[in-house]
C-alpha cells in the first residue's frame, strides 16, 4: 500500500528520519509548518525537503499545551488546527498522518476518531496511556511502585507549599507536571527561589512538581519497543555524557550505545502492567553520588533518538505503523553495534566557536577589571573543550547525524536546521547558560 503522507509539525530532526524512512512508501508527503514570516518555515527544515510534494501552513499548537491537557475538550486553537488538517486531508487524499511532537500526539490521540471515520491511519498510542505517561507524578510513582529508583518527587500546590517545603533538602528542581523538553524546568537554590519560581510557573502551568536535585553529567536512555500484545521485540539503549563544566544546555551531544542497564526488566514490566504497544523511551540521571541511575521521565512519541536507530536498521515510523493499526509485524533486522556513538559535526561546530568567544570575553572584561562575580568563570577552559572533542570525534565506530549526512541530497534541509539551531543556541540557552 502506497501512503498519501502527512506531518503535521515537521520541526525536529525526528521528523527527517520519519521522512527518510517512509518516503520509499509513499506517493505524495506533505508538511505543515507554523504561519508567519520565512523564519517559520525555517524552524520547521523538513518542509526543504526534496521529498516534500507541498508545505501548508497551519495553527500553532505550542501555547495551548501546558494547560490542554485539563481540557476535556478541544481549545479553540486546537480546534481550528484539527479543522485545517481535516481539510488538508480531504483536498490532497492523505491516509497516513504521522505527528512528532508531543502536542500534536496528545491532540490527535484525543481525536482519533475522527480521523479513523475518514479511514486516515494516525499511529499514535490510545489516549488514556498517553495521558498516563505524559503525567511525570503518575509515571514516576508507578515506576517507584516497580522497584526503579526514582528522585524524591511532591505535587506541588499552594496548600501544599509550606508543608513539603519543611522537609526538602536543597537544591531542588522544580517542573510542570505535563512538560514538554526542558521548558518550566528551573533548579532552585533555597527556599525564597522555590516560592519565586513556582509563583512564576503557576501562572502558565496548572500543576507543577518538585523533585530531588540529582548531581550528574550522565544521562541513560532505554528505548522499548513492544508488539501488539504487549510483550517487547526490540530495545535500545545508549549513554549522553557531558562534562562537567559547560556552558550551554545543548539539545544534541554525543550518544553512545551501551549494554542494557539495569532497569531495562523493570521498565518492560512496567509497560506490560500498562499493556502497553508502540514505542517507549525512558529517561535515566545517574547520581554521580552513588551511581544510581534514576528514573525521570518516560516519552512514547518520535524521540531525538529515531534518526540513530534508523541507522542500525530499525524503521521506528513503520514500525509504529504496524503496531498502531493492529497489523502483524514483517520481520525486520537491527544491527545493535554496542558502542557506536552518534554526533552532530556541524552543531558541535557552532558550540565549540560559541565557547571560544565566551572564553576571549571572560578574559577581555578580567583585564578591564569587570571581573567581580563574573558568570563566565564557569565557562571550560579551552583546553578541557578540544579535549572533549577529541574523546568523542577519535571514536573508531561513529555515525553523523541526518543533517550531515544528507546534505548533498538534501542541501536545504540541512542549512535551515543549522540556522534554526544556532538561532536557538544563542537566543535561548545563552541567556541562561551560567547556570550549573
Amino acid at each position: 500500500m502506497k501512503f498519501n503522507l502527512l506531518i503535521p509539525d515537521p520541526q525536529s530532526l525526528s521528523a527527517y528520519a520519519v521522512i527518510q524512512c517512509l518516503k520509499g512508501s509513499c506517493d505524495k508527503i506533505y508538511v505543515c509548518a507554523n504561519p508567519g514570516t520565512i523564519f517559520s518555515k525555517i524552524s520547521c527544515p523538513s518542509s526543504y525537503s526534496r521529498s516534500v510534494n507541498e508545505v501548508f501552513f497551519v495553527e500553532n499548537l505550542l501555547s495551548d499545551w501546558s494547560r490542554s491537557f485539563y481540557y476535556k475538550n478541544n481549545t479553540e486553537r486546537e480546534e481550528r488546527f484539527l479543522t485545517q488538517i481535516l481539510d488538508i486531508c480531504k483536498r490532497k487524499s492523505i491516509n497516513l498522518i504521522y505527528p512528532i511532537s508531543d502536542p500534536s500526539v496528545y491532540l490527535f490521540s484525543k481525536n482519533i476518531q475522527r480521523f479513523k471515520a475518514l479511514g486516515i491511519e494516525v499511529p499514535v498510542p490510545e489516549y488514556s496511556k498517553f495521558i498516563f505517561i505524559m503525567d511525570k507524578f503518575a509515571i514516576t510513582s508507578l515506576a517507584g511502585e516497580s522497584a526503579i529508583a526514582c528522585p524524591e518527587t511532591y505535587l506541588l500546590n499552594e496548600g501544599s507549599f509550606d508543608q513539603i517545603i519543611s522537609d526538602l533538602a536543597f537544591p531542588v528542581i522544580i517542573k510542570p507536571r505535563f512538560g514538554l523538553g526542558s521548558s518550566g524546568v528551573h533548579k532552585c537554590a533555597d527556599k525564597r527561589e522555590l516560592f519565586v519560581k513556582f509563583k512564576s510557573c503557576a501562572v502558565k502551568y496548572n500543576e507543577m512538581l518538585v523533585q530531588e536535585y540529582i548531581p550528574s553529567t550522565k544521562m541513560i536512555m532505554t528505548n522499548v519497543y513492544m508488539d501488539k500484545k504487549s510483550n517487547p521485540v526490540a530495545h535500545f539503549c545508549y549513554k549522553l555524557e557531558r562534562p562537567d563544566r559547560r556552558v550551554f544546555f545543548v539539545r544534541m551531544g554525543a550518544n553512545e550505545l551501551t549494554e542494557p542497564n539495569e532497569n531495562l526488566h523493570e521498565i518492560i514490566g512496567l509497560l506490560k502492567s500498562l499493556r502497553f504497544q508502540g514505542f517507549a523511551n525512558a529517561q535515566f540521571r545517574v547520581d554521580s553520588r552513588n551511581g544510581t541511575p534514576k528514573f525521570l521521565e518516560m516519552n512514547i512519541k518520535m524521540s531525538g533518538s529515531t534518526w540513530m536507530e534508523m541507522r542500525l536498521g530499525m524503521n521506528r515510523p513503520l514500525f509504529n505503523y504496524y503496531i498502531y493499526t493492529g497489523k502483524d509485524l514483517p520481520p525486520f533486522e537491527y544491527k545493535y553495534r554496542k558502542g557506536v556513538i552518534f554526533l552532530s559535526p556541524v552543531e558541535d561546530g557552532m558550540i565549540f566557536l560559541v565557547n571560544l568567544f565566551c572564553w576571549l570575553l571572560k578574559y577581555t572584561l578580567k583585564c578591564c577589571f569587570f571581573y567581580k562575580n563574573n558568570p563566565l568563570d564557569n565557562i571550560p577552559s579551552v583546553k578541557e573543550l578540544i579535549n572533549d572533542y577529541k574523546l568523542k570525534y577519535s571514536k573508531k565506530d561513529v555515525e553523523f547525524n541526518s543533517y550531515f549526512t544528507s546534505f548533498l541530497k538534501d542541501p536545504f534541509v540541512s542549512i535551515a536546521a543549522w540556522l534554526f539551531y544556532f538561532y536557538k543556541l544563542v537566543k535561548e540557552d545563552f541567556p541562561d547558560s551560567f547556570v550549573q
